[in-house]
């Protein structure tokens, strides 16, 4: 249970300050960055990616050289689709589709077929 509690807390998105308005209340959310999408929407509490060195789900530094663009849409839009080896089904928020508009998802996969191991 308390495993729990940790991981509904860390699937939080920090609160995304001045301009941003909650999603769920109808209003535009618009980022700037796949950076910015990645610290509002919290992935580094759980993914090490952007500088942030989340444990909890896959390393995502080099995923771009690893998966192609359809398999990180589906990843993000239905991370229940193929969960990735070691991973736990349900751990991943699947509201991201709800959360980023097509041109956000679109830059934020952008980023991330970019990041290649080095």
């Amino acid at each position: 249970a308390e495993i729990s509690g940790q991981l509904a807390a860390l699937q939080e998105p920090e609160s995304a300050g001045d301009s941003k308005e909650n999603p769920a209340e109808n209003q535009a959310v618009v980022y700037a960055s796949a950076e910015e999408i990645i610290v509002a929407l919290n992935c580094g509490a759980c993914h090490k990616i952007a500088d942030q060195q989340g444990m909890v789900g896959p390393d995502l530094t080099g995923i771009g050289a690893a998966k192609d663009v359809a398999y990180l849409r589906r990843a993000i839009l239905d991370p229940n689709a193929d969960v990735a080896a070691g991973g736990i089904a349900g751990i991943m928020p699947a509201n991201y589709g709800d959360q980023l508009s097509a041109n956000e998802l679109e830059m934020l996969l952008a980023y991330m077929v970019g990041l290649k191991a080095e």
